[in-house]
């Protein structure tokens, strides 16, 4: 890539594989770190196919605690201790009880390896809504977002140097997407539906009426349902392609 900076879909579908798409994961390559945004079960082979690997991971943003967002954590972190030797941090981003979701994660999924998290350098981080966490590298502002609050969903805004990526996580419409894509050089919004209007999720009906407000170089529609995938022909807009590298 002739830039540093890069978006590598590693995961663009919804929960029920609709496409045959993999579940939601996205690897931003820039200049100072690389960053995970969400973290679905297809994640660990996703890199791989694409020539990457836990190693190269800095820091993981989770936008909410859905299976389908952040599943793959337990394998990328085996991968990191026992494949990877990893020995670097990597720092983890979400919102609220994010460490105790993932241990309790690992626990399930591997019993008795518990031991394979204490032996990596984990930092947990957490956000909370408007607020903007800063890091000597980057910032994060989080949005709350219209979807199950029992996940504790959110938007995310990522900015590193003068670039931003933004990301709508699973939601309905609400105003502060409008925020949430301001001068985003890419905006990766969800759009599970063409046009039935279901709680928690947005539909490209809507999007389409919406479009003119957000003031973003570049809109990727991501988590396509097969309602969306089966008119894709009548979308206008941009759609993530899983294993595509988009420059920023």
């Amino acid at each position: 890539m002739e830039s540093d900076n890069y978006l590598q879909v590693l995961g663009s579908g919804d929960a029920f594989g609709s496409g045959g798409k993999n579940q939601t994961a996205f690897f931003v390559k820039t200049a100072e770190l690389n960053f995970l945004i969400d973290c679905g079960a297809h994640t660990l082979s996703s890199l791989k196919k694409n020539n990457l690997s836990s190693s190269d991971v800095d820091v993981i943003v989770l936008s909410h605690f859905h299976g389908d967002h952040y599943a793959g954590i337990p394998y990328l972190l085996i991968d990191a201790a026992v494949v990877a030797k990893r020995k670097k941090k990597l720092t983890i981003i979400s919102p609220a009880d994010g460490e105790w979701k993932i241990r309790q994660l690992f626990h399930l999924l591997y019993p008795g390896s518990e031991n394979v998290v204490e032996e990596l350098n984990l930092e947990f981080l957490t956000y909370d809504k408007y607020e903007t966490f800063k890091h000597e590298k980057f910032s994060l502002t989080a949005f709350p977002a219209a979807h199950s609050q029992a996940v504790f969903p959110h938007s995310i805004k990522l900015a590193v140097g003068d670039r931003i990526i933004s990301y709508s996580g699973d939601t309905a419409w609400t105003e502060d997407l409008i925020e949430v894509a301001k001068n985003a050089n890419i905006f990766i919004c969800e759009c599970n539906f063409f046009s039935t209007e279901l709680e928690g999720h947005l539909n490209y009906k809507l999007l389409e009426e919406k479009q003119t407000l957000f003031k973003c170089d570049r809109i990727l529609l991501t988590h396509l349902g097969d309602e969306a995938l089966e008119r894709r022909d009548e979308i206008a807009l941009e759609i993530c392609e899983d294993n595509q590298i988009y420059a920023f």
